[in-house]
């Protein structure tokens, strides 16, 4: 079997059992092949669930790129365009997700190890567009705040996912309202406040 097709089957079996396999041997099994068969693509079955998130990510931002006017989006409007984006790509998987996602107490969805590299895609993205935002002035390159922002707004990215799991919302609606809340709520942060019109004031002041 190929990579993609372990991984397709991989996914149809947890839909068919409504519960991810114990073991590498059981998989196999079901699927009536050796397990090295197994090991010549992944690891394990956390690599799988690591593959099949790493995809999710990759599909997003294809679908993205491949719209035209996204080129021309402010750094906000990219972030908001990424979300509504894998909203989208999500629901193709939602039933999945639901079995496999943890989303209760303190079982954090960032905690979880399935979702390592698609975090790491995340921050990368969200780096390069704060980078974006401060060239165009959308961001402020505060002194030892810029250069973290990316990792700070992958919380936001893990609440966005926690929260449209459980929303049975029409249309998830409610998701696209958080969404949009959460976008502008981060970017307004990074952007120009009073503090920093403060700051350059008493900068101005003690200048000599």
């Amino acid at each position: 079997m190929t990579k993609n097709e372990l991984q397709q089957a991989y996914l149809e079996r947890v839909l068919a059992d409504n519960k991810k396999p114990t073991s590498v041997h059981q998989f196999a099994k079901a699927l009536d092949i050796a397990e090295n068969e197994f090991y010549e693509h992944f690891g394990s079955l956390k690599a799988v669930q690591r593959n099949i998130w790493a995809g999710f990510f990759d599909t997003t931002i294809s679908r993205m790129e491949a719209d035209e006017v996204y080129a021309d989006y402010t750094a906000r409007e990219k972030m908001l365009a990424f979300f509504y984006t894998l909203q989208e790509v999500l629901k193709e998987q939602r039933s999945y997700l639901q079995l496999t996602t943890k989303t209760s107490g303190l079982n954090l969805i960032f905690s979880d190890s399935a979702l390592s590299k698609f975090k790491e895609k995340y921050i990368e993205f969200a780096a390069a567009l704060v980078q974006e935002g401060v060239a165009n002035q959308e961001v402020m390159p505060r002194l030892f705040l810029a250069s973290q922002y990316g990792k700070w707004l992958w919380p936001q990215t893990n609440l966005v996912i926690k929260y449209w799991l459980k929303d049975e919302s029409e249309q998830f609606a409610r998701t696209d309202e958080l969404i949009e809340k959460a976008v502008h709520f981060s970017f307004d942060m990074m952007g120009r406040t009073p503090l920093d019109s403060a700051v350059d004031l008493a900068v101005f002041l003690v200048r000599k």
